[in-house]
């Protein structure tokens, strides 16, 4: 990389940067920021603009600032992270800081009952999911109907014939019925093995107390249509 391109991904990070705390604080801007890194406002307008080169300490003062990495300000990485470890889960599964930072506090998350001693890992649960044989599938849907959506705005604005707007809806459905469908089986498949005896036993418990129930309330209408008629038609002595 020329130093050329070094200069236009430094002004860029920084432009993005710059709006992030403009951002969470409106009264921070270019100037205000500056002065917080001790860096002449000149001077770091100058990285901003693409203009000059940034020395190593001035590079290390906008860093730790904005609290990102010096390789990402470089363009050497495309994660802003700064521990080492999170920038390579970015790196080698393509997911944002965002999400890692999720699964890493889902790493932990236990859930845990009162009514018995067990608890049980997010964790574990998610890799369950991921590992499924389903789940490319069901991920391969998701994005159909995030691809088909965005393909139907697209037509419409363009005013496009109802044909095609009725097709890419049609696949909008289709994609989602399926996504739908491929993780109702995953989740199944992540239930205790256990499960279908139990509640196969628990349906039919709740079947015979709803019976139960049903004669009750048939008896107790059949005893009162009894006395009602017993009261409007009296036995003659």
């Amino acid at each position: 990389m020329n130093k050329i391109d070094v200069k236009c991904i430094l002004s860029q990070r920084l432009n993005e940067l710059i709006e992030k705390k403009k951002d969470s604080d409106y009264t921070l801007g270019e100037t205000k920021q500056a002065q917080k890194m001790n860096i002449p406002y000149q001077t770091f307008h100058k990285y901003v603009t693409g203009v000059a080169e940034c020395p190593i300490g001035n590079l290390v003062k906008i860093a730790k600032y904005y609290n990102v990495s010096t390789d990402y300000l470089l363009g050497l990485s495309e994660s802003a992270l700064v521990n080492n470890k999170e920038r390579a889960a970015c790196e080698v599964t393509g997911l944002n800081e965002e999400a890692i930072g999720v699964l890493k506090n889902i790493r932990c998350f236990e859930f845990s009952h009162n009514d018995f001693n067990m608890s049980f890992s997010a964790s574990k649960t998610i890799s369950s999911i991921i590992a499924n044989e389903n789940f490319y599938s069901m991920l391969k849907n998701c994005c159909l109907a995030r691809v088909y959506s965005s393909l139907l705005i697209h037509k419409t604005n363009h005013h496009k014939e109802l044909s095609e707007l009725t097709e890419a809806s049609d696949q909008i459905v289709l994609s989602t019925f399926k996504a739908v469908r491929l993780f109702e089986g995953i989740l199944e498949s992540l239930k205790d093995p256990d499960y279908n005896k139990y509640n196969s036993m628990l349906a039919d418990r709740l079947n015979k107390s709803a019976e139960e129930v049903c004669n009750q309330i048939a008896d107790m209408y059949m005893n009162k249509e009894a006395h009602d008629n017993a009261e409007h038609n009296p036995t003659e002595e």
